[in-house]
């Protein structure tokens, strides 16, 4: 099976041609209007290869919007079909910066503070309107959410498969011992 990665979630019909809107997974689409071919399934594993006529980008309130048209899709009710589908594509076709990876590739990371004490274990990141976020799940205990901002993601070390981070107070303390008020 070929290497794929999710790079965005088909969304609603757009327009009378067979167009789709789609939420994208990641924070920078620009390098996807390059792609020609591509995969549309529920995964990876059952996804289905398509040509893309067309991809587009748009400023939108939640980061950006993408707007696809792939051959044999011509009329929105065939696009309807693809609403909730995952766009794929190999990860060969897509090219990272020096400093940029895949949100898929940060999953199972063991995440440390600046001293080394281990915090978790990143089981997800999520792509949300205010930006980037990390799960943080840990052993016998509630997942903790940690934004990735430069105040609290230190570094992410790829080769160490390893997310360093600087809690705040109380992000990850959470035995009922610590009150906070003014």
């Amino acid at each position: 099976m070929e290497d794929l990665i999710r790079i965005a979630t088909l969304l609603a019909p757009h327009g009378v041609k067979g167009a789709v809107k789609a939420a994208p997974d990641a924070d920078n689409p620009a390098h996807l209007t390059s792609l020609v071919g591509a995969f549309v399934g529920k995964t990876s594993e059952t996804a289905r290869p398509v040509r893309i006529a067309e991809l587009r980008i748009s400023p939108s309130r939640h980061g950006h919007t993408l707007f696809v048209r792939f051959d044999g899709i011509a009329s929105p009710e065939a696009a309807e079909r693809l609403r909730g589908l995952g766009l794929f594509a190999r990860r060969t076709d897509l090219p990272l910066a020096e400093d940029e990876y895949f949100f898929d590739d940060a999953t199972g990371f063991e995440v440390v503070d600046e001293a080394g004490r281990r915090l978790g274990t990143v089981r997800e990141i999520l792509d949300l309107p205010a930006g980037t976020t990390f799960v943080v799940a840990r052993d016998g205990k509630a997942d903790t959410l940690v934004p990735d901002v430069p105040a609290f993601v230190v570094v992410v070390d790829l080769d160490a498969r390893r997310l360093v981070l600087r809690p705040i107070p109380g992000l990850f303390d959470d035995d009922g011992d610590e009150v906070t008020g003014g």
